[in-house]
């Protein structure tokens, strides 16, 4: 049902009686501004109703519109304690505002194994703590402008945010996550790098900055930093 017409999904509505269920997987290639809010005078963008949901066994959630179509905010994760795998790619989240969608935080998101949110519109600071099971995480192709705090991600392996407005200096993953092997911040505007950030990635593989900030200096410490690096491996 819906007003005008329109189908919408009253997430509250429609799950908070499948406390059980582990995969949710919602795709079409016409799924359209029908998961959402209905103000009573208007429908707003496309969100979840009230932005929360409690899902507790949820393990795999994929939402894709193949096409653009659910731009409204982004919704709250932290009722879902269990989820391993978040899939969101192209669906538009953030284009009904102009400055976009804040990114979300998966501080109780503690299972999580891969994330991908990949050509949206999601704005604001990407903070990746306590989430040692991580392992594949890409979010480019977005508006965000900045990492902040990075901790405790012994097994991620992939790490890609090109195609955004990220400034600053290349991220330290010497600690955090000293097992990446593959990195993608090409088409940022990162603009420093601190000698010693690379020096100990031994497991890196690829890292792609191309079309960033760095001056020659830069360049020449990552250089000097990857052959110590190399030759310590």
């Amino acid at each position: 049902g819906g007003e005008h017409g329109r189908r919408y999904i009253m997430w509250d509505d429609t799950f908070q009686d499948a406390q059980r269920v582990t995969t949710i997987r919602i795709f079409s290639n016409f799924l359209g501004r029908n998961i959402g809010t209905w103000n009573g005078s208007g429908y707003e963008g496309a969100e979840f109703q009230d932005g929360t949901f409690s899902l507790p066994s949820l393990s795999y959630l994929l939402i894709d519109t193949n096409g653009n179509y659910l731009n409204g905010a982004f919704f709250s994760t932290s009722g879902a304690p269990a989820l391993r795998e978040l899939h969101s790619n192209g669906v538009g989240w953030g284009n009904a505002f102009t400055d976009g969608t804040p990114f979300p935080s998966f501080n109780s998101n503690t299972q999580l194994y891969r994330v991908d949110l990949r050509n949206n519109k999601f704005k604001g600071t990407i903070s990746l703590n306590n989430l040692n099971k991580l392992r594949f995480f890409y979010a480019s192709n977005n508006i965000i402008n900045s990492i902040g705090s990075l901790s405790n991600l012994s097994r991620l392996n992939y790490f890609y945010v090109g195609d955004n407005q990220i400034t600053g200096s290349v991220p330290d993953f010497s600690a955090a996550a000293p097992n990446l092997q593959f990195v993608g911040l090409n088409n940022n505007q990162f603009n420093a790098y601190v000698l010693g950030s690379l020096r100990t990635m031994t497991r890196i593989r690829s890292l792609d900055l191309s079309n960033n900030f760095l001056n020659v200096q830069n360049i020449d410490n990552i250089l000097v930093d990857l052959l110590i690096n190399y030759n310590n491996a």
